[in-house]
């Protein structure tokens, strides 16, 4: 929303939609964003969002937790990261050292490129880690809102694993 070619109507759909995550959320701080399948607007829908609610004076972190095809450092062109989001949870970073802000929009942003492991389960081991919650708690006490984009559901469970964390769920459906 801050690339002055985006369209007018795109623009509003996304202010529209912060404000209904807003008074949704009420009380709560962690928002977690997935669809079906791939290549349905997930990441440029949480990117988007995240952008919004920064705009809005909100202290916002976005946390690009879709370790098999991230997308968000594409959409914000942010390519040369010293550490991701895979750091903080394995322990190699700590979470003030590894998130970027993007002066623009005020939004800070935890993360990642792709890298190749070696199985999916790898993946969901690390998901399903209590360093997870520990990265999580930490954001929580730090920002006024947490977006986590997710991978696919169709594409790994990893969902499942974070959700306990989140206060509220957002499901992206590509129109028609």
């Amino acid at each position: 929303i801050t690339n002055p070619g985006c369209s007018f109507q795109f623009v509003e759909s996304i202010r529209k939609l912060r404000r209904r995550v807003e008074q949704y959320m009420g009380d709560g701080r962690v928002l977690m964003i997935s669809s079906v399948a791939e290549n349905e607007g997930k990441s440029t829908i949480a990117v988007n969002l995240a952008i919004s609610m920064a705009k809005k004076h909100h202290k916002v972190l976005l946390i690009d937790m879709d370790f098999r095809k991230p997308a968000c450092y594409k959409i914000m062109q942010y390519k040369n990261m010293k550490y991701g989001c895979r750091d903080v949870i394995s322990g190699m970073a700590s979470l003030s050292d590894a998130v970027v802000n993007d002066p623009l929009s005020g939004l800070d942003m935890l993360l990642e490129r792709y890298v190749k492991m070696s199985s999916g389960r790898q993946i969901t081991n690390m998901v399903a880690d209590q360093r997870v919650a520990e990265m999580i708690e930490t954001a929580r006490s730090q920002y006024d809102y947490i977006i986590l984009d997710l991978p696919p559901l169709q594409a790994a469970p990893d969902s499942e694993f974070v959700m306990q964390y989140a206060d509220a769920s957002l499901l992206v459906v590509q129109q028609n």
